[in-house]
């Protein structure tokens, strides 16, 4: 019996790093897909908003996973659900240990215009006390530019605000 054993080990344990070495790859495989398509969502998503902060006319846009959005992105990926931080001048989107950063040029602000002339302090002061927004794949946001006078001046400001 002993001997019959030690003749089987070898196979066993061959089979359990083949198994193991299988594992890896496709383990690998997948986190190489979700951050690739992680990676286009954030792409796609600072190249919209960097069109769209240039645009010379006063509009809103709802950026949602949902059919009825301007634009839509991916309620998740490979089935899971993903975080995205937009900031000032960026788009920061997080899945398990997957980080992707995109750019556009112009800034956002994250603050509701209340509809009155606005003074460059002030301005400012909204800006520092709401410097980012923060949300889930699912969740809806919608970009609105609107002319502001500011120091008596009419300024194009681009908002993004959740729904």
């Amino acid at each position: 019996m002993l001997e019959w054993l030690s003749s089987k080990l070898p196979v066993v344990l061959a089979s359990l790093l083949m198994l193991s070495s299988m594992f890896a790859y496709f383990a690998q495989q997948y986190s190489d897909t979700q951050f690739y398509e992680l990676r286009e969502v954030v792409t796609n998503l600072a190249n919209f908003i960097d069109e769209f902060i240039d645009l010379p006319w006063d509009i809103t846009f709802k950026v949602s996973s949902q059919q009825d959005a301007d634009f839509i992105i991916p309620s998740g990926i490979h089935g899971r659900p993903y975080h995205i931080h937009l900031r000032r001048d960026s788009v920061i989107a997080e899945l398990d240990h997957s980080t992707v950063v995109g750019h556009w040029s112009g800034n956002l602000h994250f603050w509701r215009w209340n509809g009155l002339s606005l003074d460059l302090e002030t301005l400012t002061m909204k800006d520092d006390e709401c410097s980012s927004l923060s949300l889930t794949s699912g969740q809806s946001f919608s970009l609105t530019i609107v002319t502001v006078k500011v120091d008596y001046e009419e300024v194009s400001l681009a908002f993004a605000l959740l729904d």
